[in-house]
């Protein structure tokens, strides 16, 4: 399959593939939580859940996100604007290594509160925070790659409301401090994340298409002033 044609498959299932990763996530919380009754979700991180009974539910959910992010990075970077715009490439970059994180951290389960005592522990918490790192810098940096077209500030605001999230997140992982309501932030994280991944899912088509065409329009009238 080619590039081409891999982004017109792509590009109208994108919210599809975004809104289903969103449900299955949220579902798959929802229903790990009510098996687990003594488990706080405000107080203990989403990680704890996953060494649970059932918490084979949260890893499907973190795996949909992580496959809504590959197809979101697969756009970009095989769309036409994507050659054209630096800005867009590195986007779809950083979507890939957001992917990779999604896969690090359901490789490497583990209890936060024990994390630094072990490899493992140490590689998902590293996961954990550039996760946070890299959503709201993702945000930032497309932003500023569609910014004049319709929607680009919606991207820049949910990425800086990411950017506030994640650094308390950062912050409650790291060794340093005494976890208190870090299932609270994770999912507060993750919950603008996901909207935001709709929101793109639903509209980063139509923006990387305008960008296109406005690449196309500028390259057409550079040509015709040579001719003249």
């Amino acid at each position: 399959m080619t590039r081409r044609r891999f982004y017109l498959v792509i590009a109208p299932a994108l919210p599809f593939i975004c809104g289903a990763a969103a449900v299955i996530m949220i579902t798959s919380d929802v229903i790990a939580i009510s098996l687990n009754p003594g488990y706080d979700p405000l107080r203990e991180s989403i990680s704890d859940l996953v060494l649970l009974p059932n918490g084979w539910l949260e890893e499907w959910g973190m795996a949909a996100a992580g496959i809504a992010n590959a197809f979101l990075a697969g756009l970009m970077i095989s769309s036409d604007a994507g050659r054209r715009y630096r800005g867009l490439l590195v986007s779809g970059g950083l979507f890939a290594a957001s992917t990779v994180c999604f896969g690090v951290i359901i490789i490497f389960n583990t209890d936060p509160g024990t994390a630094v005592t072990t490899v493992a522990g140490g590689i998902h918490v590293a996961a954990v925070i550039l996760l946070a790192v890299l959503f709201p810098v993702t945000g930032l940096v497309l932003a500023r790659s569609v910014r004049g077209f319709p929607d680009a500030a919606a991207v820049g605001n949910l990425a800086r409301i990411m950017a506030v999230i994640g650094a308390v997140v950062a912050w409650q992982v790291l060794p340093i401090h005494e976890d208190t309501f870090i299932g609270l932030s994770e999912r507060f994280l993750s919950g603008v994340g996901l909207a935001w991944m709709v929101f793109a899912g639903g509209h980063l088509p139509g923006l990387l298409e305008g960008l296109d065409r406005a690449s196309r329009g500028a390259a057409d009238q550079i040509s015709a002033s040579y001719k003249r």
